[in-house]
């Protein structure tokens, strides 16, 4: 006869093998979810406070949204311009070490 102490035992380890499991090969469709509940929290101070001005939630959404939209535009757009100027002074290395 099995102990119910073994049969909790196994369980919880099945459990854990289980969770391990579905996290690891659902890791493509969870982690945009995690990012998006994070800038979820991010935003969500900003359309509160919109929202108490006196704006209504689906403005207050789109004007986040934007905001968003605008510094992820801004982010890639100061990578662009600092890895076009590291090319442009990788090409002056070149010619002073390698003398080309």
């Amino acid at each position: 006869m099995t102990s119910p102490l073994l049969v909790k035992v196994v369980y919880i380890n099945l459990a854990i093998i289980l969770t391990t499991t579905v996290l690891y090969f659902g890791k493509p469709v969870f982690m945009p979810l995690a990012i998006a509940g994070v800038l979820a929290l991010v935003f969500m101070p900003l359309c509160r406070w919109l929202e108490k001005n006196g704006m209504g939630m689906v403005s207050s959404s789109i004007i986040c949204g934007v905001i968003f939209t605008l510094l992820v535009a801004g982010v890639i757009l100061f990578i662009s311009y600092y890895f076009n100027q590291m090319a442009t002074d990788l090409s002056g290395v070149m010619k002073y070490y390698f003398r080309l």
